[in-house]
């Protein structure tokens, strides 16, 4: 199923990259909806880009890492380190795959998890 900039629920939250990546995800069966941990819109979908860093390593099983893969893409967690704010996606560094864009605003912070 491709990527599509919304959520079942129909609500916009303050960081909807959680949100719309983790439907994405839900949509295509990648992972069940109320992960653990995470705070849920009332259709099941995360809503916070640092939680979804539990959701890719324990409900997902991936491996967190500093340098992306050689290839292809991955699950991303970038942050800006002048204000800490968290944004997710799916892809490369430069390149948003699934989501609601790259870490071009800014981010100097990238966890990558395959």
């Amino acid at each position: 199923m491709s990527y599509t900039g919304g959520c079942v629920c129909g609500k916009a939250f303050d960081n909807n990259c959680a949100h719309y990546l983790s439907n994405w995800m839900i949509n295509n069966g990648t992972i069940s909806e109320n992960p653990q941990g995470c705070y849920c819109c009332s259709s099941g979908r995360p809503i916070r880009a640092k939680e979804m860093r539990g959701v890719f390593s324990n409900t997902m099983g991936l491996k967190k890492h500093f340098n992306p893969p050689k290839s292809g893409n991955c699950y991303i967690y970038c942050e800006r380190n002048s204000d800490h704010q968290g944004h997710v996606y799916y892809g490369t560094k430069n390149s948003c795959a699934a989501g609601t864009g790259d870490g071009s605003f800014g981010a100097d912070y990238y966890e990558y998890y395959f």
